[in-house]
């Protein structure tokens, strides 16, 4: 009943970020996905972005593939990104978007770690941070943000060939795994988050 009462209205019903996080907040969202529907973020072409495109917006969509429940559980994952070169920021959270996942980035770490200070402690699950950056550093922020979250998993990203240095003065750092080096194929780069995230 409920899946012949949405048939007709499947992507033609839109909402916004607001609503979408009242609905989950009620934990509404499920008994809808039980029943073959789920909510996709809208991505606009880049021609067509505006400033307008930041605030997010989700179209009803029926479940046909077997991407959805990976992107059903993505949609659970917030990342902190911070990266002080712009053109890799917006590659690297545009391909985050694309599997799912939130992502808040950041070109200037001081105010990542503002952003990230005032956020509950347990909000992201992940950050990625650049190394070389001005101002504060990728180690010094990474100190920063442990000192805040103890738990929060942190990937690293560099073009330096700095391996063994990193992992054995940041206690956190099990491996080669958890630095990635630039320059990185999209695919590899999700991979190595993916991993991460499931450590």
């Amino acid at each position: 009943m409920f899946k012949d009462k949405f048939k007709c209205i499947t992507e033609r019903v839109a909402i916004g970020d607001g609503l979408y996080q009242l609905l989950h907040s009620f934990s509404l969202l499920p008994s809808l996905e039980e029943n073959h529907y789920h909510f996709e973020k809208i991505v606009m072409p880049e021609y067509q972005q505006t400033q307008l495109n930041n605030y997010p917006v989700y179209s009803l969509q029926a479940n046909n593939n077997s991407t959805f429940s990976q992107q059903q559980q993505s949609s659970f994952i917030n990342i902190l990104l911070v990266d002080d070169e712009e053109d890799i920021l917006y590659t690297f959270k545009k391909c985050l978007a694309s599997e799912g996942y939130k992502v808040e980035a950041f070109v200037d770490p001081m105010e990542a770690l503002r952003y990230f200070a005032r956020s509950k402690p347990s909000h992201y699950n992940l950050a990625i941070l650049d190394i070389r950056m001005p101002g504060l550093n990728g180690l010094q922020l990474y100190y920063r943000l442990k000192a805040i979250n103890r738990n929060i998993k942190i990937l690293f990203v560099s073009a330096l060939d700095a391996v063994p240095e990193l992992t054995s003065i940041l206690p956190d750092l099990k491996s080669t795994s958890d630095i990635i080096k630039k320059p990185v194929a999209l695919d590899d780069f999700i991979s190595m988050v993916r991993t991460a995230l499931t450590r």
